[in-house]
């Protein structure tokens, strides 16, 4: 996009008599010069229900327009009243401000407006031919329709040179007042109308034969680092690759205050190397950092970590912990599951080194004694507590040491089986500003769909419902999926004698994450090689159609339906 629209401002107060002039304030960034004029257009609707009696208020060419920011007032005259329907001229319509590159509309605006009476007793009766000279125009200027368009911004004008060589020759030469007296009045607001123009955008002559097609030079290098600092680690890798300049920002001291890792291994290097020394938030899930790496990282960002998130990172071990204490002294959120950080021993040890500061701590599959620590240690300053998976605590040991957790706001218990939805709803009795998490969705698990053979002319598809690597029992999905066909359970998991198709797409309407294996596609190919004969017609019919649509700019009545 080469033209950026950030504001579009409505001149003077939104209730104004019929026959006053339109005003916008507009305020655009032009990123690489333009080969054409911009072309800006005001049609009143004078009718929702026939567009014949739309009206052209103005329509003007806005030019030549230099890389940077301009700003310019746009003023239309009023619709004429002898164009309007008569009953269509009071109540609701709208106003349209459109501008188009080379006639293409890349924006469309919409102000609704509301014709009424100046007093109450014509509102109330109104004559049977309208008065505009007692109307008054409100326009919701606030409340603007927008609509974008993506358009192709490499078209040209070629009369666009000839033009900009014939406004400079006419700017240049001495303007004596006969020749003004004796040229016309639209020749004279013409040229009235250029040279304030070339007043709006006085950088014009210098920027003409510059094309720029990178928005960062225009910005200080401390603007450009600080746009990059609020994209993620894989948006600032994608970044680097856009162009020299881009990846020479990016390495030049680009540090992120804010570090997540998902499942990239290959990542871990990257994201240490542009991690900020004052880190306040680190996160890794699904990776093979090793201890060793850990330590290294913590040693240079860990001095004002506040958030270390670790989960499912199989390679750590106990040493991953003394990273932890020996690095991390302001550490108040602590995340852990599924590694040698969430064992008993690992937690005890961090508990005893920051424990009294922890506000925030989730942890995995606690016993009952993990709990007892967890609450000695935090329980007066906790605020959220997460021990998802803990089948080892009962009602009575959750009472008792929630008890002496006075701060806590916030209590995630969901697949802990011995903890019955009667006992929570007693819990938030006893403490009525307490968020007790019990419930669990379909967005909450993957599901692995395998091993299909042909049963009977039908297939058997194995469902395995899982969170990261853990398998769930089947009492936890068998409320989600309710009854269905076909289904039984076998081994913890879910059988299916059907389509397919129809299971991996029942699965994903319910919110599941599904996975297929390898030999998915195989045995699917036979039960699909027929439907597809039979729509590969309709599907070409209908990719002409789309692609037909496509290039058709859309229609006056489709902006007044949206509108």
């Amino acid at each position: 996009m080469s033209i950026n629209i950030s504001n579009i401002d409505w001149v003077g107060p939104n209730s104004t008599p019929f026959d006053e002039d339109f005003r916008w304030l507009i305020s655009f960034d032009c990123i690489q010069e333009l080969r054409a004029n911009l072309e800006w257009k005001v049609t009143y609707v004078g009718s929702s229900e026939d567009s014949s009696f739309d009206q052209i208020l103005e329509s003007i060419p806005v030019g030549p327009i230099p890389v940077g920011s301009a700003r310019f007032e746009l003023t239309a005259p009023p619709p004429d009243p002898l164009q309007i329907p008569s009953e269509h001229a009071l109540g609701a319509t709208c106003v349209l401000l459109g501008c188009s590159y080379v006639g293409q509309e890349f924006i469309n605006v919409g102000f609704f407006i509301s014709n009424e009476y100046d007093t109450k007793e014509l509102n109330e009766h109104p004559p049977s031919r309208p008065n505009f000279s007692r109307m008054i125009r409100n326009i919701a200027a606030d409340k603007p329709k927008v609509t974008r368009y993506v358009i192709d911004w490499t078209l040209e004008d070629p009369n666009y040179e000839k033009e900009i060589e014939e406004l400079n020759q006419h700017l240049s030469q001495p303007h004596d007042q006969n020749s003004a007296n004796n040229e016309g009045e639209g020749a004279k607001q013409d040229r009235d109308f250029l040279a304030a123009t070339l007043v709006a955008f006085p950088t014009h002559r210098e920027n003409r034969k510059v094309l720029r097609s990178d928005f960062l030079p225009i910005f200080p290098h401390s603007v450009s680092l600080q746009i990059f600092s609020y994209l993620d680690l894989i948006s600032l890798a994608r970044v680097r690759r856009v162009s020299p300049n881009w990846k020479k920002i990016v390495d030049s001291g680009l540090y992120l205050t804010n570090i997540s890792v998902d499942n990239l291994t290959g990542a871990l290097s990257f994201a240490k190397k542009h991690s900020s020394p004052s880190m306040v938030s680190l996160s890794v899930s699904g990776t093979e950092i090793s201890d060793d790496f850990l330590q290294l990282w913590l040693s240079q960002c860990g001095k004002g970590l506040k958030e270390i998130y670790l989960e499912d990172c199989k390679q750590l071990t106990e040493k991953a912990t003394d990273a932890i204490l020996n690095n991390c002294p302001v550490i108040s959120s602590l995340f852990v599951g599924r590694s040698a950080v969430s064992k008993s021993e690992s937690i005890s040890k961090i508990l005893k080194g920051v424990g009294g500061q922890i506000l925030d701590l989730s942890l995995n599959k606690v016993s009952m004694k993990d709990l007892e620590e967890v609450v000695k240690v935090c329980g007066p300053n906790l605020i959220s507590l997460e021990i998802p998976h803990s089948d080892a605590i009962n009602e009575d040991d959750l009472n008792r040491a929630i008890r002496q957790c006075t701060k806590l706001k916030t209590l995630n218990i969901i697949f802990c089986p011995q903890i019955s939805s009667t006992a929570v709803e007693d819990l938030q009795k006893t403490k009525k500003n307490l968020e007790v998490v019990t419930s669990i969705s379909p967005s909450d698990f993957a599901v692995d769909l395998s091993k299909l053979e042909v049963k009977q002319g039908f297939y058997q598809v194995q469902m395995t419902f899982r969170i990261g690597e853990e398998i769930v029992p089947h009492s936890y999905i068998t409320p989600l999926l309710g009854e269905v066909p076909g289904l039984s359970i076998k081994d913890e998991n879910f059988l299916y004698e059907g389509n397919p198709s129809d299971a991996s797409s029942f699965l994903m309407s319910l919110g599941f994450e599904v996975n297929v294996g390898d030999d998915w596609e195989e045995n699917l190919e036979e039960e699909s090689e027929e439907e597809d004969e039979e729509d590969e017609g309709d599907e070409e019919g209908e990719a002409e159609v789309e692609g037909e649509s496509e290039k058709m700019p859309e229609s006056p009545e489709a902006k007044r339906q949206k509108l």
